[in-house]
């Protein structure tokens, strides 16, 4: 069995922590766990049961193990455990200034407003009525305006 790696790194203003280690040769497995506050989010197994009777063992299961440490911290750090985080520490929370963008970039996604053609007709009978009804109101009170002269 070869001693393991471990690292603390800071993603998101959160302190992960990245383990990887050897399970020895009868069990021929290195894994690699990213943890938050002691709870393990994402795991990553590999099998050497095919180097395993090689001289130089060893040396190869460590460079397996570098590699795969350092991939998982690289992995974290660009964004490949988002999902992971979220589901344990749940979605991230927009700020008042990230609501707004994230309203303004909603509403330009939606199509901008139309009238249809049945509420533009609507909307024009509606005006020829408020039309007619103010000729009509002329039309009595200028004749009762000439009944009273």
């Amino acid at each position: 069995m070869i001693q393991g790696f471990n690292h603390n790194i800071k993603y998101r203003d959160i302190i992960f922590h990245i383990q990887t280690e050897d399970f020895g040769e009868k069990l021929a497995q290195i894994v690699t766990h990213v943890f938050i506050e002691g709870n393990i989010i994402a795991t990553v197994k590999s099998s050497y049961v095919d180097v395993v009777n090689v001289a130089q063992v060893k040396g190869i299961v460590r460079q397996m193990m570098e590699k795969q440490h350092k991939k998982l911290l690289k992995d974290l750090i660009s964004g490949g455990y988002e999902k992971e985080i979220d589901l344990f520490l749940g979605p991230k929370t927009l700020t008042k200034p990230d609501q707004a963008i994230h309203i303004l970039e909603q509403q330009k996604k939606t199509e901008p407003p139309h009238i249809s053609e049945n509420k533009q007709k609507s909307i024009l009978d509606a005006n020829k009525e408020q039309d007619a009804e103010a000729t009509l109101d002329q039309l009595i009170l200028s004749f009762l305006d000439k009944e009273n002269r």
